[in-house]
């Protein structure tokens, strides 16, 4: 088994306050993996819970039981899956954050060409329109 220290920091990690920077937001409340301030990998120290349970065995201080020894394999694919899981998620919020950058940038050009737009059509309605006064002077006299 685990150390009760390795258990609560994992716990710990996952629920700290989230920091905002300037690529990434995070939320309070829980940690998502594109928080920098802690290490993106956390390896917990020492052997896995089966290498542990089967070590405890041989020692003497357990007795072997294959129910408990399926739950430590079982507990180990966990934490192997978790652990798959959470480098997944690392290379997913890498991906987004390129994709939000990308998709700001693209926010950012229409918005140019739009404004850029709307002054030439500004120009040409300040044009027309004192086209149309000078017309209506002429006309008028």
């Amino acid at each position: 088994m685990r150390k009760a220290s390795s258990i609560s920091a994992r716990l710990f990690l996952g629920f700290v306050r989230g920091q905002t920077t300037s690529k990434l937001r995070c939320f309070n409340a829980v940690r998502f993996h594109c928080d920098r301030a802690q290490p993106s990998s956390i390896k917990p120290p020492g052997p896995g819970p089966l290498t542990q349970y089967k070590s405890l065995v041989e020692q003497g201080k357990l007795q072997h039981d294959p129910k408990q020894e399926t739950v430590a394999f079982q507990l180990e694919e966990l934490l192997g899956r978790l652990e798959q899981y959470e480098r997944e998620m690392e290379d997913y919020h890498e991906k987004l954050a390129i994709w939000e950058g990308r998709r700001e940038d693209e926010r950012r050009k229409l918005l140019m060409e739009e404004a850029e737009s709307q002054q030439k059509d500004d120009v040409w309605t300040s044009v027309t329109n004192q086209r149309n006064k000078f017309v209506q002077r002429w006309l008028s006299r």
